[in-house]
Parts: C-alpha cells; sequence; structure tokens
C-alpha cells in the first residue's frame, strides 16, 4: 500500500429499538505500516482537527485531536471505555468489541468491527463500522 490514501469510513449505529443510522466519511490520509500495525493519519486544515489510527486485526485505537479531545479503543481481548463530551456534560460510554475481521491486499486495506456501546450500564447501540483504505488517484 502507498503512503497517500483515501479512506471511507461507514458507521452503522442500532438503538436498543431496532432503528437503524448510517454515518459516513470519506477524506486523505496518510498510511504506514510498522511493527505489525496499520496506521493512518489524517489532518483537516479546516477545522484544525486531526486524527490518528492504529489498527491490527484485534485492535484499533483512534485518537482525535481539535477543540475536543477523544481516544476511542477497540479491542476484543477487553472491554474499552472513553469519556465523551455532550451538551449534557460528560459522559462515560463502553465498548464491547466482540468481532474485528481485516483484509489487507495490494488493492485495498478492509477492517469491520462490531461493537455493543453502553453508558451507566445500560445498552445505548450495538455498531458494525467499515474502515475501506485505498491509494489515491490522481
Amino acid at each position: 500500500m502507498i503512503k497517500n490514501v483515501r479512506v471511507r469510513l461507514t458507521g452503522y449505529q442500532t438503538d436498543p429499538e431496532g432503528s437503524t443510522d448510517k454515518n459516513e466519511q470519506e477524506f486523505p490520509a496518510q498510511y504506514y505500516y510498522k511493527n505489525n500495525y496499520h496506521y493512518l493519519v489524517s489532518e483537516n486544515e479546516q477545522t484544525a482537527k486531526s486524527a490518528r489510527y492504529k489498527f491490527n486485526h484485534r485492535y484499533l485505537e483512534v485518537i482525535r485531536d481539535g477543540d475536543i479531545y477523544s481516544k476511542l479503543t477497540f479491542d476484543t481481548k477487553k472491554y474499552c471505555s472513553t469519556m465523551y463530551k455532550t451538551p449534557y456534560g460528560r459522559m462515560e460510554f463502553v465498548f464491547n468489541t466482540y468481532q474485528i475481521t481485516l483484509s489487507d491486499t495490494p488493492e485495498e486495506i478492509r477492517m469491520e468491527i462490531s461493537y455493543e456501546m453502553s453508558s451507566g450500564g445500560q445498552l445505548v447501540s450495538n455498531n458494525r463500522t467499515v474502515l475501506i483504505i485505498r491509494p489515491e488517484t490522481t
């Protein structure tokens, strides 16, 4: 995989009542592979925000910098938590990642993550996130 890539991030969130929302983003990034981990670095100059992704076949870490700092960890071996800033104050969310699949070819890296998100001991949503990385075309 080359350094300059295009990333498509699609998230599906299903609430406890069964209603599903879809969120899709596409953005340029820099790709690296080192010490058995894939890395993505994305900069958005308009919003002065950056995101860093570190992942392998069982783990994903996303760190976002800017007006608000956030760190999300998805690990099939343990529960992970994070704090979100909301209009009602800071809230803790817990992620139970039960499946991560990763396929890696010269044309595309594809990662799918399935997880439950809860807060205060209550299920908030079931989620599936698909991350597709392809070489940037000119």
